[in-house]
């Protein structure tokens, strides 16, 4: 057997017993800084719009906050910003949609009055045989139309840290007819692998993994919306954590909007520090965060039903 091979075999096998285990706490309490909520400062020039109409995806450098000098990730998507969202947080869904993910459940969630949802999921993917089992703690702040992560670091996983970004808007420039069917994504991300982890998987991390999370958001969330323009049907807006349905026909678009409401190729891949490089707990940044977020009114879904009821005399006839 060709020894590169067979080391490698006795690496992967060697850490198996590595993998995450949700009952013991990671070794730290982060050593990337977490990204801020809200719209990300990015400049996009006249020459770049055209490159976002034609599909394609735009890479910036963030240019202050949490993520200043990180890789930003812009596309645009022919979808409505509920159409991606519905995407982004189906999350017990990606080992369907995402690649490279075999396994995702959400074993926490907590929704605050405004709406903001802390979402805690178990999330396993796969990349060329080397297994990550990671414990991800998602903060979705709807007001604000942002999902940030970090590691939940109340449970071990198998990488050493991971901090990202999703925020989502209405695609701006856009005519009339356009407007409300097109959004406009942003996204950016930060791994810090073990170091027995292969070069190979370490490469495919730096230059593939986030060009493929546009890639899988692009076709479900167009695909899922096409499909609903064609049969009539519509998102179901949350009621608590279940849901439920309202029809199309006789809901405002706006007032349903309303209920609802990036390292190469976009990510930095760093290999586990010697030491803690930035010094601080994105637990504490996080909480901040939420804190700052708590308190608003969590009854527009309910406004949009009983709009559709009060234009019936009798809603059951």
């Amino acid at each position: 057997m060709n020894f590169s091979i067979f080391s490698l075999i006795l690496i992967l096998s060697s850490h198996s017993a590595c993998q995450a285990k949700e009952w013991e706490p990671h070794p730290h309490q982060g050593l990337s800084k977490p990204y801020p909520a809200g719209k990300p400062a990015a400049n996009i020039d006249s020459k770049e719009e055209t490159q976002l109409r034609d599909g394609k995806l735009l890479q910036q450098s963030l240019k202050s906050g949490g993520g200043a000098g990180r890789a930003l990730a812009i596309q645009d998507l022919h979808a409505p910003p509920e159409y991606v969202w519905d995407r982004i947080l189906d999350f017990q869904n990606y080992p369907k949609m995402v690649p490279k993910v075999v396994k995702c459940r959400n074993y926490e969630i907590q929704t605050f009055r405004n709406g903001t949802e802390a979402i805690k999921t178990n999330m396993v993917m796969s990349v060329f045989g080397v297994k990550f089992d990671n414990f991800i703690y998602h903060t979705y702040f709807r007001s604000l139309s942002s999902l940030t992560w970090t590691l939940d670091y109340s449970r071990k996983s198998t990488l050493d840290d991971s901090v990202g970004y999703w925020y989502v808007e209405g695609a701006p420039g856009r005519s009339q007819e356009e407007a409300g069917e097109w959004s406009r994504v942003y996204y950016s991300c930060m791994l810090r692998v073990p170091k027995w982890v292969p070069g190979i998987v370490v490469s495919f991390l730096e230059k593939k993994a986030v060009s493929e999370a546009n890639v899988w958001l692009k076709r479900e969330a167009e695909a899922k919306f096409k499909n609903h323009k064609e049969t009539g049907e519509t998102l179901a807006l949350k009621g608590g954590f279940k849901g439920f349905m309202l029809p199309k026909e006789g809901i405002d678009r706006k007032m349903l909007s309303l209920a609802k409401s990036f390292g190469k190729e976009s990510a930095q891949v760093v290999e586990e520090p010697e030491e803690d490089e930035e010094g601080q707990s994105p637990g504490k940044l996080k909480i901040a965060s939420r804190i700052l977020t708590f308190g608003a009114g969590y009854s527009l879904g309910w406004l949009a039903c009983s709009k559709k009821f009060a234009s019936n005399e009798s809603p059951g006839a």
